[in-house]
């Protein structure tokens, strides 16, 4: 195996600036022709030391989105996002509210600075839109589907009895096309 610091991302092995270890044949025929990756002398090193400081530190513009902020970026932009509110209760959306249906539901934290929601209140079921900032560079304007909350016993029931019905209409298209004569 061979040590090679990776120029930009690659996906299945790192981010720019990640040191990986891969095999001798990966490095000479994948990475370094096509200028994937550099051999991690000290100055490469310092140069994506110094490229991560200013990453961290620098101004919003010199900032570039990380590999996990990247795929974070896309899986939002794919995602179908809802939040499930009970109609027995006066209620009004908030940003906790929200961020806690974006952890259970996408699995993604989001904490309340990194996302705005529309200015008027919330106060019932319908579409809307929010916006989600992934580390403080890319903003990512998604969906928002306020629904009836179910229990989640509850929708299994509901998906398991669309199923059935689904199941029985497949049955009995194909009795009805098995009577049918073939066509000749």
């Amino acid at each position: 195996t061979l040590c090679r610091s990776l120029t930009q991302t690659v996906p299945k092995f790192g981010g720019r600036g990640d040191t990986v270890f891969v095999k001798k044949s990966v490095g000479r025929n994948k990475l370094l022709p096509h200028g994937l990756a550099v051999y991690p002398s000290p100055e490469n090193k310092k140069l994506f030391e110094e490229e991560r400081r200013v990453m961290r530190e620098g101004r919003p513009e010199d900032r570039i989105q990380t590999r996990t902020g990247e795929m974070t970026v896309n899986y939002l932009k794919n995602a179908h996002f809802e939040v499930g509110m009970k109609n027995n209760v006066k209620w009004e959306l908030n940003k906790e509210i929200v961020c806690r249906h974006f952890l259970t539901n996408l699995g993604v934290f989001v904490p309340p600075r990194a996302l705005t929601l529309p200015e008027e209140p919330i106060t019932k079921w319908g579409e809307y839109w929010c916006e989600v900032t992934v580390n403080g560079i890319d903003t990512v304007r998604m969906p928002m589907h306020v629904v009836n909350f179910e229990r989640p016993k509850t929708k299994r029931y509901k998906y398991w009895l669309k199923q059935q019905a689904a199941a029985k209409a497949a049955t009995a298209d194909g009795e009805e096309n098995a009577e049918l004569p073939p066509v000749s």
